[in-house]
């Protein structure tokens, strides 16, 4: 009698595991098929990609393919709502005037202004730049060189290493340029008179005293 009255107890415990097990695997299955590449808008999703460069007679320039999310407000229904964007934005190597940091823009000759332009960059960056603990710890230094993206209104994006002594370096030179993007320092580039997105390059060098 007690070995049947438990059979009857085990049946209940079995189906309840039983359906926990196939809803693990039904949930595993559904997350496999999921598309992995369409980025999630609730993640701020940003993505470039260059999609090729084109040397002419007008100009050295490369095209890239942004992924952004932008967040639209309805002054209607009081509602907003995030969605995808992308677009092409095509860069220049070579304008035929670079862009100029600070408050150089306003010089009329030219190597004046990029004299000035030059040494008002090196100042910000020294001036905002720290020594990763980890690099200094490990006697670390040398160069990073950094390429950037500076946009027809002057904004940074599209940050990439070129080369690196890593330890914290690129942590820290991030940093700096996130600090100088929000201060608005860059005036950007102009090719046929219209402001142009210019990618830009920077050595920063890490040097320990002593």
């Amino acid at each position: 009698i007690i070995m049947i009255s438990s059979k009857n107890k085990s049946n209940p415990r079995i189906i309840k595991w039983g359906s926990y097990l196939c809803l693990f695997f039904a949930l595993v299955f559904l997350h496999s098929c999921s598309k992995e590449e369409e980025p999630s808008i609730e993640d701020n999703y940003r993505e470039y990609k260059v999609l090729e460069e084109v040397t002419t007679e007008d100009g050295d320039f490369f095209r890239i393919e942004r992924i952004d999310t932008m967040t639209i407000f309805d002054y209607d229904t009081k509602e907003e709502t995030t969605e995808i964007v992308r677009s092409v934005v095509q860069v220049y190597k070579t304008p035929e005037v670079m862009p100029v940091f600070g408050d150089c823009s306003n010089i009329s000759d030219v190597e004046e202004k990029y004299a000035c332009s030059n040494e008002a960059l090196l100042k910000f960056i020294y001036s905002n730049l720290t020594y990763p603990k980890e690099a200094k710890d490990n006697g670390v230094q040398g160069m990073n060189v950094v390429q950037f993206v500076i946009t027809e209104n002057g904004k940074l994006q599209n940050i990439e290493f070129v080369k690196s002594i890593e330890h914290g370096t690129n942590d820290a030179i991030i940093h700096v340029l996130e600090k100088m993007d929000e201060k608005n320092e860059w005036t950007a580039g102009r090719h046929h008179g219209k402001n142009v997105a210019t990618q830009f390059t920077l050595p920063v060098k890490f040097k320990l005293e002593g």
